[in-house]
């Protein structure tokens, strides 16, 4: 009888799926130079945008990092200038005032605005971006785009509900993002996808991102679809696809 043989924890943990990692390197090579361009500087200048106002807040840039890192859920990302309602003005807004009293305007959730007024208190931002300051699983996807946005170099990478349908090939797979239990195999797969492409897994995913998009808004042009609509239907797709090949599976023994 032959020996079994154990394998090493090592191995498991650089596993990265095939099948992920073929889609993300597909797309990152298909991008065009526009989504390159913008895809391989994105966090560059969105830790020169941290620069800037941990200059003008006198504080860390980290801590200017971390307001935009806990800003960043479900808000649009801009910067251009200080008056508008994203991510960026909305960070502006709270280095000078910790507690806005009219967050409506910014659509943003109480929870949120909470982390980034701690973060301008003092907070450590690694601590105060988890849901679970116990958990150390919490809110990786905010906690890595933190570490990103305060280190461009860094080999972190930042796993959202967009990064996900392009290493599945498939749009609405998570979308709320990947569950903390799925996060690190898909931030194998853009490290592995990285490898094959001599570039940084951040600018994978930040170039993929970038490709990914415009490719959803010229679907939506091409449907005279708002974007938000044509992601509905696409998602809908996807869910009757799904749901009709699982209808068609044998049942296994």
């Amino acid at each position: 009888m032959a020996k079994s043989h154990k394998v090493r924890p090592a191995v498991i943990e650089d596993y990265a799926d095939p099948n992920m990692v073929r889609s993300i390197v597909g797309i990152y090579r298909s991008a065009d130079p526009e989504s390159l361009f913008y895809g391989e500087r994105w966090y560059v200048r969105a830790h020169a945008i941290a620069c800037n106002i941990a200059l003008e807040a006198r504080m860390p840039v980290s801590q200017a990092a971390g307001v935009i890192a806990a800003l960043s859920p479900a808000m649009s990302w801009s910067g251009a200038t200080k008056k508008q309602h994203d991510n960026i003005s909305l960070a502006w807004a709270m280095v000078g005032l910790a507690a806005p009293d009219d967050n409506r305007k910014f659509n943003q959730t109480t929870a949120n605005l909470s982390k980034a007024a701690a973060i301008v208190r003092g907070a450590d931002p690694e601590c105060a971006l988890r849901k679970n300051p116990q958990d150390e699983n919490a809110s990786l996807k905010t906690r890595n785009f933190f570490r990103l946005i305060n280190d461009p170099s860094s080999d972190n990478v930042c796993v959202d509900r967009h990064a996900v349908d392009i290493a599945m090939g498939a749009i609405g797979v998570h979308p709320n993002g990947p569950p903390p239990s799925r996060y690190k195999a898909f931030a194998r797969a853009y490290i592995a996808a990285a490898r094959i492409l001599g570039v940084p897994a951040s600018q994978v995913q930040a170039v993929t991102w970038e490709a990914w998009r415009k490719a959803k808004l010229a679907d939506a042009a091409a449907n005279g679809e708002h974007i938000a609509t044509s992601e509905r239907r696409r998602k809908t797709l996807a869910k009757k696809a799904t749901q009709s090949s699982l209808n068609r599976a044998p049942i296994a023994d």
